[in-house]
């Protein structure tokens, strides 16, 4: 059965309400509750016009919180969601701001994404947004503050080195946020080196032999624990060892004044003029390397074209330095030869004769010792001091036209063994009293060997592997001499005699 209730059905069953017992009331529900009631409003008992009931859906609520993360870490957006009269049917991230990042698992409650590498700490901005059974919507904002890596820093110090020596380079690093995980060291300039314990804080070097100044360029560079790195570069001056020595005497033959001076160890040169007494002292410093180098002064007069040239020989530079004693100067009375004569140059050059050469080496200078003509020497002193003193007055003692300067004269043997065969038989008066002048002179000969027929004393010292020897050359007035030959302690160990016309 199927009861249709018209209208006033809410008015005519209030009125039943008052008709039916409890008993019949009770039927009457049963009966009802097979009957499809059709509802198409009601009143209230003042007749208004019936009305639909209302059933309102609630909007799901979310809840989020906002995050911080490192760079390159992995991130986890967190949303809880509730809907009081229904469920959650959608779920959806987006992101609002900052650098662009790839959501995973963008349409669930967590969604995740590798946080971006970044110089600057940096904020992102997301949103969630959730849709319920009912198609109503909630929204939530988050944001992530993301932070970055702060790089190690590392420092060095600029330092110098002698030569040869160890050399240890140091670095100090230090990370705020994590630790320091590898050093790497590397040359960026300079002689090669070869580092050892390049991958630590601290590497080692032998400084290269140089022969001057020179300065190093190295580099290093740390890493952290997130791979993050620092450099800095630092630098290693080598100092060359240098040997210092003054060396003063006098360019003489009456004397030369303003003479220039020259002095050279090895291909070293050095350069000053000499007073007006011929007075000269000259600074020399060499890199260690030349310490068997030959030391030999040259002085010329000041005019142009001059034709004076005095020659010395002063031995090997490490006589020079044991010479020159504590105060680092050598005098001429450390060593005769610093003082540049006319028979210092008669030397030279009966050296150089006896080697047929100029002398470069050790091994030479031995060897033209040793084959050093002593009966030359006076000779050769006296004819530069006639060329040099006599020639003005006397036209007929004034330098060959087949050479250049005194110092050629003398290696130009034919030409030397004619002018004095010339003078000596021209002129002897003038040939002796030139002699005598040269033997009266303390400045061209040693006073220090006391007797009274010796002309002239020189002393060549050479080192050799691990003694020091040397020679002194003694010549009479009588145009004889000798060689005497000793060690260090000055104790003859041999003569030669040698004999002159």
């Amino acid at each position: 059965m199927e009861y249709r209730l018209s209208p006033n059905t809410c008015t005519k069953t209030r009125a039943l309400k008052n008709i039916f017992t409890l008993p019949q009331k009770f039927n009457l529900i049963l009966k009802l509750s097979s009957v499809i009631f059709i509802f198409t409003g009601c009143g209230n008992d003042s007749g208004d016009s019936p009305k639909s009931p209302v059933i309102n859906n609630i909007a799901p609520t979310i809840s989020v919180s906002n995050v911080s993360a490192v760079e390159t870490s992995e991130v986890t957006l967190s949303s809880t969601a509730t809907d009081t009269d229904g469920t959650i049917q959608n779920y959806e991230w987006i992101q609002t701001s900052g650098d662009s990042v790839t959501l995973n698992n963008a349409n669930t409650a967590s969604a995740t994404f590798t946080a971006p590498e970044i110089t600057n700490d940096q904020i992102l901005g997301f949103q969630i947004t959730v849709t319920d059974d009912g198609g109503l919507t909630a929204s939530a904002d988050v944001t992530v503050s993301v932070i970055a890596f702060v790089a190690p820093t590392v420092s060095a110090d600029n330092q110098s080195a002698e030569e040869s020596s160890l050399v240890t380079l140091s670095a100090t690093a230090s990370d705020t946020d994590g630790s320091i995980q590898t050093y790497e060291w590397t040359q960026t300039s300079g002689d090669s080196v070869t580092l050892d314990d390049a991958s630590s804080a601290s590497a080692s070097f032998t400084a290269p032999e140089v022969t001057e100044d020179q300065t190093l360029g190295f580099q290093i560079t740390v890493t952290d624990n997130e791979g993050l790195t620092a450099s800095t570069n630092t630098t290693v001056n080598i100092t060359a060892k240098m040997l210092d020595v003054t060396i003063a005497g006098v360019v003489t033959d009456g004397p030369i004044a303003n003479a220039n001076v020259l002095l050279e160890v090895g291909e070293q040169s050095f350069t000053t003029q000499a007073d007006e007494n011929g007075a000269y002292s000259i600074d020399v410093s060499v890199d260690d390397s030349y310490i068997d180098s030959i030391v030999k002064a040259t002085a010329t007069g000041s005019e142009v074209n001059s034709i004076i040239k005095l020659v010395s020989y002063f031995g090997i530079l490490s006589s020079i330095l044991e010479g020159a004693g504590n105060d680092a100067t050598l005098t001429s009375d450390e060593l005769f030869n610093t003082n540049i004569t006319n028979v210092s140059t008669a030397v030279a050059a009966s050296l150089e004769l006896a080697v047929d050469g100029e002398i470069f080496t050790l091994e030479a200078l031995e060897a033209a010792q040793t084959n050093l003509d002593g009966n030359l020497i006076l000779p050769f002193a006296t004819a530069i001091k006639l060329v040099i003193d006599y020639a003005s007055e006397n036209p007929d003692l004034t330098l060959p036209d087949t050479v250049t300067d005194t110092f050629a004269l003398l290696k130009d043997q034919d030409t030397i063994t004619t002018y004095i065969s010339y003078i000596e038989e021209s002129y002897s008066e003038e040939y002796a009293a030139a002699q005598s002048l040269i033997l009266e002179d303390d400045s061209l000969i040693d006073s220090s060997i006391n007797e009274s027929n010796v002309v002239d004393t020189y002393y060549f010292f050479v080192m050799s592997s691990s003694t020091s020897q040397g020679q002194q050359l003694v010549l009479n007035d009588d145009h004889t001499g000798k060689e005497i030959f000793y060690e260090r302690s000055d104790t003859g160990s041999g003569e030669t005699e040698l004999t002159g016309s």
